[in-house]
């Protein structure tokens, strides 16, 4: 017993050394095979040699993509048969070549063209490969356990109250509707009280703005009856007012423009005039 893991370990160490002799083998023949073809098709012999790099590069990658157990349903389909074809047109290479050597025949138009449109066709349908790769996400795969595991999280337990208390939820149903509709009513009550407190805040704001406003106004009034306009400034009727030295110095000048264009007998601000002068 103890010896068949080093003998499977053995056997796989010469199964890959074995496949990787073949594969070097063949790499190199083809290689030269699909090299000779691109010069008879009027390649230079150093661009002649991308031909089989394009094919045998797109036969590993679709490979790859075929055989690993992440790929998605549709993505392993193409790569399956992006892998055959690409084999395919290694071997067709491989053999018109040979066959046209062997025969001291010229090399037709058709492959000429057919040869020429390999490269771009290969770069197309791996980044077809690629784009299905990357929007293909495979679903995890279920373990044994979880799948022998029924999911109850989602189904209530319900026999062990029926069984300890076979009649409770049903005495007990009203009174827990109206424990709830109680529960409910204090939440409606704080909501609606914090609204009042929220619209109280605002009022004393605006009666608080409106009132630093008339006490400035106030301010104004009497220096403006006194004659002392003009010892008064902006900082002080800011001050007045509770506001900024800005406002302050924008409602000075906004209510001496005012008394400006008063008449002369309605130029205190603040006072109406009397009845009697009318």
């Amino acid at each position: 017993m103890t010896t068949e893991p080093g003998r499977t370990r053995g056997h796989d160490v010469w199964t890959l050394l074995g496949v990787g002799v073949v594969a070097l083998a063949a790499a190199v023949l083809s290689f030269s095979s699909l090299q000779a073809l691109a010069v008879r098709a009027g390649y230079s012999p150093a661009l002649a040699a991308l031909l089989p790099l394009s094919i045998d590069a797109q036969a590993v990658v679709a490979t790859r993509a075929w055989l690993a157990r992440s790929t998605g349903e549709r993505a392993r389909t193409y790569a399956r048969a992006l892998a055959l074809s690409a084999v395919a047109l290694s071997v067709s290479g491989n053999a018109g070549e040979h066959a046209m050597a062997a025969a001291h025949a010229a090399t037709p138009w058709q492959v000429v063209v057919a040869i020429a449109s390999v490269p771009p066709v290969a770069l197309a349908a791996c980044a077809h490969l690629a784009a299905l790769l990357a929007a293909t996400r495979p679903a995890p795969e279920q373990t044994g356990q979880e799948a022998a595991e029924p999911d109850t999280t989602s189904q209530p337990d319900t026999r062990t109250p029926l069984a300890e208390h076979p009649t409770e939820p049903t005495a007990r149903s009203p009174e827990r509707a109206s424990e709830h509709r109680v529960s409910a009513q204090p939440s409606a009550q704080s909501t609606a009280q914090s609204a009042r407190t929220t619209a109280r805040s605002k009022q004393s704001r605006n009666r608080s703005a409106k009132t630093g406003q008339e006490r400035a106004r106030e301010l104004f009034s009497e220096h403006a009856e006194t004659g002392t306009l003009d010892q008064l400034t902006g900082a002080a009727v800011a001050a007045a007012g509770g506001v900024s030295p800005a406002t302050g110095r924008r409602w000075l000048a906004h209510w001496r423009a005012e008394a400006a264009q008063q008449p002369p007998h309605l130029a205190v601000v603040g006072q109406t005039q009397p009845e009697g002068d009318a």
